[in-house]
């Protein structure tokens, strides 16, 4: 993982780690008040010249340098001063165990050691503390007189019973911080690998090297959404929506008929195939919307024509052209239609997925005179739908997956079917949940506006 990954993985997985973070440090908390708080106690001992000198030996300056002197507080924090103090007082200890609570440190440029140990109440700190300082004198004084060192060791201050006491929490929330830090960013790294889903343009092109055509926020419930209804769309969705347009209308004339699929059910495809129609229809261009999913039918009902003709009836060669398309213009323009639509229509049959795709290139043939943008609302991207042969018979093909709930395999099956096919595709839409949207009153208006319905044929 690179630092840009790791930097993206952080930003994107940032709740998780807070989250581990919290609860690691209420975890510490808990146990700081469960384990209660740790009295502490501390004596002192000093290395001095010995009263009774021995012999005549010179004293080694190796036994009282700074290396020296960390070797006898060593030999004060031992097992064996330990062992020597639960003899003495008889505590219910192992020697390992007691030497955990010793610390001993000797302070810069001194001969001194100063000895801390802690207990479960502040008698009991400065008995161990008392004692380890005696034992440690005793072992200490025996090494200096089996060198004949002339030195000796003395308890120079005994602990206090009313020493530092530090609560129970104070040692454990730092030690949960540091732990949850660690454990939130290792699990905030496994669902980064785990997570297979699309989830914005990062993914996009660090999986499959392009870039997104564009962001369309839709509503969460957008699939029960009125699309050819005025709705408070975001001023980001328009740009997105008409830089969409922008690059589909580079391609010039050869890109009259535009295929708008999803890459998995209700991922906003209809939507932006609709947001697409509209706003060409404001553009001034003759645009008509064709709704070519029969397994998905919603145009119909929202414009009250369940059981008239449409697409499927026009296919099947029991209606014309004029029959099907209804004049949904937001305006008219030298009398004619800047925006058609063409529903399923009643004849596909119930439970039917597929469409006479042979027909359907006789459809766009006989539109296109009539229409500068053909935009056909497709179904899913698989094998069992229409999408890959549709995608065929028009000129160029946007895909359209939401955020955070199609993955990367299911876009990666959907460009290789396409890309098999030989489809131009324009490139790929993300479709992403909007936030709650409020316009004030002033503040501009809220996208295109669309008759809900005119009830007129063109």
């Amino acid at each position: 993982m690179t630092l840009e990954e790791f930097a993206h993985t952080l930003r994107r997985r940032w709740r998780t780690l807070a989250a581990v973070v919290l609860v690691c440090m209420l975890a510490g908390l808990v146990t700081g008040y469960a384990t209660g708080s740790t009295h502490s106690a501390s004596a002192r001992l000093v290395v001095t010249p010995s009263e009774e000198p021995v012999g005549q030996a010179p004293l080694a300056p190796s036994l009282l340098s700074s290396s020296g002197m960390q070797t006898y507080a060593e030999l004060a924090g031992s097992h064996r001063v330990a062992a020597a103090v639960i003899g003495e007082l008889g505590l219910d200890l192992t020697a390992l165990e007691l030497a955990e609570r010793l610390e001993t440190r000797v302070p810069t440029d001194t001969y001194v050691i100063d000895l801390s140990a802690t207990g479960s109440d502040d008698q009991q700190a400065a008995l161990i503390a008392n004692s380890a300082a005696g034992h440690a004198s005793a072992l200490i004084d025996t090494l200096f007189a089996e060198r004949g060192s002339g030195l000796t060791v003395m308890v120079a201050t005994e602990a206090d019973p009313a020493g530092a006491v530090t609560p129970g929490w104070w040692r454990h929330v730092p030690v949960g911080a540091v732990v949850g830090l660690l454990a939130g960013l290792g699990l905030a790294i496994v669902r980064e690998i785990l997570d297979q889903r699309v989830r914005d343009a990062g993914d996009l092109r660090a999986s499959f090297g392009a870039e997104a055509l564009g962001r369309v926020a839709v509503p969460h419930d957008h699939a029960k959404q009125p699309l050819l209804a005025p709705g408070p769309w975001e001023d980001g969705t328009w740009e997105s929506v008409r830089r969409l347009h922008s690059t589909v209308r580079a391609g010039g004339t050869a890109h009259r008929s535009v295929l708008v699929s999803g890459v998995s059910d209700e991922d906003g495809s209809s939507t932006v195939a609709a947001l697409l129609a509209r706003l060409s229809a404001e553009e001034g261009e003759r645009a008509l919307l064709v709704e070519a999913d029969p397994g998905a039918p919603r145009l119909a009902g929202q414009l009250n024509r369940d059981g008239g003709p449409g697409l499927a009836d026009f296919l099947a060669g029991t209606a014309g052209l004029d029959d099907i398309v209804i004049d949904m213009s937001p305006q008219k323009r030298h009398d004619r239609t800047t925006l058609g639509v063409v529903t399923v229509g009643s004849g596909a049959r119930p439970g039917a997925t597929r469409l006479d795709v042979a027909r359907f290139t006789e459809f766009l043939a006989e539109v296109s005179p009539h229409y500068d943008t053909v935009i056909i609302d497709g179904p899913v991207v698989s094998w069992q739908s229409d999408s890959v042969a549709l995608s065929g018979r028009t000129d160029t093909t946007v895909l359209v997956l939401e955020t955070g709930r199609t993955s990367r395999g299911e876009l990666d099956q959907a460009l290789a079917q396409l890309t098999a096919a030989g489809t131009d595709i324009s490139g790929v839409v993300l479709a992403e949940p909007a936030r709650p949207f409020v316009r004030k009153a002033g503040a501009g208006r809220a996208g295109p506006g669309i008759p809900s319905n005119s009830g007129r044929n063109a």
